[in-house]
């Protein structure tokens, strides 16, 4: 099957650029320049990923917000800006954001990272469980948790989560450093690409919603503990237990 991008952007200098540079990886594009319509084909086409330009006077962010909001609350979306506004690319992120793209971009590395977030997305719509990976020797445990980096995938009691691309890669560093204090400055710096835009205190954003997800109760956090002064601490669960 064909995978969709939505385009919504007011330029349509900017929505040929992209038509166009999707098309010749494959892609199929729907373009629009207003949110109603945008909301209206999120809910009714079978897109894969929705693509929105920042840079005119749509109010992307609350298109962010409301296609969160909305019965394909799964649906993958990537914010595209030329202004890296802490502020703006912050609030983009804690809004549900997949991910957050600075201008200029390469074509290629803006579709590896679609795709990337799309391998992701696949896997969750698919419903796969564990045991679909036991046979392989990439994943990572720590107590009722399973990373599947090779997968993109984090499973928890055989279930698996639903992860944007930035809470994955926070939780894949913190399963490489499990029982040692990371602060935020290095969490911040292992985030891909356009994270020297971000503020460090985004990082207590992202282990928030990481905590909303993997832990028992978020007053007493069984797997990432935070450490007064020093950063945030993922606990060994083997360890932790003898």
């Amino acid at each position: 099957m064909s995978q969709t991008v939505l385009i919504v952007a007011r330029s349509e200098l900017q929505r040929k650029e992209l038509r166009e540079a999707f098309h010749s990886y494959g892609f199929v594009t729907w373009e629009t320049e207003d949110n109603d319509e945008a909301l209206n084909l999120a809910a009714t086409l079978t897109l894969t990923v929705v693509l929105i330009d920042l840079d005119t006077s749509i109010d992307g962010l609350e298109l962010c917000k409301k296609i969160r909001q909305g019965p394909n609350n799964w649906l993958p979306v990537i914010l595209l800006s030329s202004d890296n506004d802490e502020l703006t690319c912050t609030l983009g992120l804690e809004l549900g954001a997949d991910d957050f793209v600075l201008k200029p971009y390469r074509i290629k590395e803006l579709v590896a990272r679609i795709k990337a977030i799309l391998r992701r997305s696949e896997l969750t719509s698919n419903g796969k469980a564990e045991s679909d990976f036991l046979e392989t020797d990439s994943f990572m445990r720590n107590g009722n948790l399973m990373l599947d980096p090779r997968n993109y995938a984090l499973y928890k009691d055989n279930q698996l989560m639903e992860l944007t691309q930035k809470e994955f890669e926070l939780i894949y560093y913190l399963f490489l450093h499990k029982g040692r204090i990371v602060d935020r400055l290095e969490l911040l710096n292992a985030l891909s690409n356009d994270s020297h835009t971000l503020n460090d205190r985004i990082i207590d954003v992202f282990i928030s919603r990481l905590r909303q997800k993997i832990e028992p109760t978020r007053k007493s956090p069984r797997y990432i503990r935070t450490v007064r002064g020093k950063g945030y601490l993922f606990i060994d669960q083997e360890k932790a237990s003898s």
